[in-house]
């Protein structure tokens, strides 16, 4: 139970994403990748030097000459590129639309090598204008969308050279600034947090009902090797004065008190992993009974699960076997029909089914404790879901008020049971027949 809620709780579910240098680091290349521009204009080599290993860094630039993309980009505004004849709209041959499109046309052949051999790692390129006569610097990025950061990243870089260019036209010497730029996702909203949370306890409530099914094997061992003949511990105990109903009530007294340790643990794990729709934390739906109502249920638990293992030792002889067929049982029963009752009432033509079948399950101790943490925890993502806010008490029959009655009458039922069968082997006739199963 412990490494499971420690697995759940260890995931990235229920955090909110980091913050994200946005840098070319990540890339094959890294700072080294090639970067294509194209200079539209280039009075007084402002868009040449800002492209200049010193002003740019962060990736490596790599100019495209006027011998390639000549002016105008095109013969005439409406170009036929890859089978598109831009038409309608036109593109301005001697502006930044024809341009654009030739310098995309000709990083398309640099990339699947068209003209000669392909250019890898090419994730970023520019279309740059400048004029120093006006003081007047742009550009536009070009971006290989298989970086999903690439946008930013190339943005940056861009922003970076250009506020070093003019810092050292001002100042007359270089500055080593670097603009660092981060993604800040934003975090989780409360509504994400509970419904994500309400995930993990969907989870939490199958480990917690497979460690439970191990504690029933640690009873049934016991009853089962005092009854040995080679042991024979219960028939002297009976022998010597001992009445059932004391020897059964002994045994009670002191499974309950061993099933304090795994009771107590359960609830401090739910509490300290913060289980949200089990301990009311961050849970829109729940009240301030919920960690309450958990904790009768696991104690209700208690008390029918004792009683109902003692029914079972009568199905066994060996001890050693009496455990692992327990454990098998305790599965089906519990881990089991919690799944499959799960199912039957997410489909909608077996809800009416189920909604019968339950009431034939809950005779499982196991199933009871499963199903009633599963119903609160449903409850909540089916509030979150719905956008109801509606809060309603754990102990209600819409929630684990069904279970924790059964609990309780298993307990006596059981109890009564076991001691009834004990005493009815005790009986000349009954004795052969009953001991024979």
């Amino acid at each position: 139970m412990f490494a499971g809620l420690l697995l759940l709780k260890s995931g990235n579910i229920q955090k909110s994403d980091p913050k994200l240098p946005l840098t070319t680091d990540a890339y094959t290349s890294k700072d080294k990748s090639p970067t294509p521009f194209f200079c539209q204009a280039d009075e007084g080599k402002w868009c040449s030097a800002i492209m200049s290993g010193n002003t740019f860094t962060g990736a490596q630039p790599e100019q495209i000459t006027s011998d390639v993309i000549k002016s105008p980009s095109y013969d005439s505004d409406t170009p036929n590129v890859f089978g598109v004849a831009y038409t309608s709209p036109k593109v301005n041959a001697s502006g930044a639309t024809g341009f654009g499109l030739r310098l995309g046309e000709e990083l398309y052949k640099r990339g699947f090598g068209k003209n000669g051999k392909a250019v890898e790692s090419q994730y970023g390129a520019y279309l740059m204008y400048g004029e120093s006569s006006r003081n007047l610097v742009g550009y536009n990025v070009f971006l290989n969308t298989s970086s999903t950061h690439g946008a930013p990243i190339f943005k940056a870089l861009m922003d970076q050279a250009i506020y070093r260019f003019f810092a050292a036209n001002t100042s007359g010497s270089s500055t080593p600034v670097e603009l660092k730029v981060s993604s800040h996702p934003l975090p989780l909203t409360a509504s994400s947090k509970a419904l994500f949370g309400s995930f993990m306890s969907f989870s939490a409530c199958l480990f917690i009902v497979i460690a439970f099914t191990f504690f029933p094997a640690s009873i049934i061992v016991f009853l089962v090797k005092e009854k040995q003949s080679e042991h024979n511990a219960k028939h002297q105990q009976l022998v010597s004065g001992v009445s059932l109903g004391a020897f059964w009530l002994s045994n009670y007294l002191w499974d309950l008190l061993m099933y304090i340790v795994p009771f107590a643990a359960a609830v401090i794990l739910i509490k300290a992993f913060d289980i949200s729709s089990l301990t009311g934390n961050g849970c829109v739906t729940c009240t301030d009974s919920t960690f309450v109502s958990v904790i009768v249920l696991f104690f209700c638990f208690g008390l029918a699960i004792c009683p109902f293992t003692y029914c079972l030792s009568y199905l066994f002889r060996e001890h050693a076997s009496s455990q692992t067929y327990t454990i098998m049982i305790n599965f089906v029963i519990g881990v089991v029909l919690m799944v499959v009752s799960f199912i039957l009432d997410v489909i909608e033509s077996t809800k009416d089914v189920n909604a019968v079948l339950v009431f034939f399950w809950r005779l499982s101790p196991l199933f009871n404790l499963g199903n009633g943490l599963l119903r609160l925890t449903l409850n909540e993502i089916k509030s979150l879901l719905n956008s109801d806010k509606e809060k309603k008490s754990p102990f209600s029959t819409d929630l684990m008020g069904y279970e924790l009655i059964f609990l309780l009458l298993s307990a006596v039922i059981f109890s009564a049971a076991a001691v009834g069968i004990d005493f009815a082997l005790t009986f000349p006739k009954a004795h052969p027949t009953m001991s024979s199963s």
